[in-house]
């Protein structure tokens, strides 16, 4: 099965395609757009021209997976809408505009969806992983 990821991020927007089985996946496909959206945060609120950009970045992306013929597709954002105030008001519009209900991750979600992607390429038994986005830093200790 096919599945399409979108993490909107405060500096990138990023799409990869992955062919998953009942053991594993396979990366098919990445896009990555510089969208840069903590541009566009004023006063604390992400401006009408920012939620215009994600809104464009996603419907760049929408037209990708329907090239594609991918229909299975998660839409998540980071930092870029949780440090914001409106965030609510960020999500409707993007919803109105392209159909697609983005999930905020808390930082705790982040750190921990960023080490299970981390660890699928090395054996570490225990450590610190750490992610430095656009926007926020996640420390994720394990063991």
């Amino acid at each position: 099965m096919q599945y399409a990821l979108i993490d909107m991020g405060s500096n990138s927007i990023r799409l990869t395609v992955y062919d998953l089985d009942k053991t594993s996946f396979k990366i098919l496909f990445k896009k990555k757009i510089m969208a840069g959206l903590a541009a566009f945060v004023k006063d604390g609120i992400l401006t009408q021209d920012g939620i215009d950009c994600a809104c464009n970045c996603l419907q760049v992306f929408q037209h990708t997976l329907e090239r594609l013929h991918i229909e299975n597709l998660a839409v998540f954002a980071t930092a870029s809408l949780r440090n914001v105030e409106n965030t609510d008001q960020a999500l409707e519009q993007i919803q109105q505009a392209t159909g697609i209900c983005v999930e905020v991750l808390s930082g705790e979600m982040e750190a921990e969806c960023g080490y299970y992607g981390a660890i699928t390429d090395v054996q570490v038994d225990d450590g610190l992983f750490v992610d430095i986005g656009g926007a926020s830093a996640e420390l994720a200790l394990f063991s």
